[in-house]
């Protein structure tokens, strides 16, 4: 990620408000997951969303819509990584 990839992280994340719909990007148990989520809650050092949509999951399980995660905003430099994150739902351009 270089320096323009990185001012666009930062640019989206402090416009984000509560209801605004992102694609969350997550790691649990070896796994990396991402779906879209509605914005339900911003906190000082992280997000959380609602999953809009179910995730299914193997023998190990997968998550119903509407479960919660939590994912760090980037000025939590030690939590927030490109694969622990929040994006615009199309991406960035």
């Amino acid at each position: 990620m270089n320096g323009e990839e990185f001012r666009k992280v930062i640019a989206f994340e402090y416009n984000l408000k509560v209801g605004d719909i992102a694609l969350a990007r997550w790691t649990n148990s070896h796994r990396y997951w991402s779906a879209k989520v509605k914005v339900d809650k911003i906190n000082a050092k992280s997000f959380r969303g609602a999953l809009l949509e179910a995730l299914p999951g193997d023998r190990f399980g997968g998550y119903p819509a509407g479960f919660r995660v939590f994912i760090p905003r980037v000025d939590e430099l030690q939590k927030w990584s490109y694969n622990n994150r929040l994006e615009p739902p199309e991406g960035y351009s």
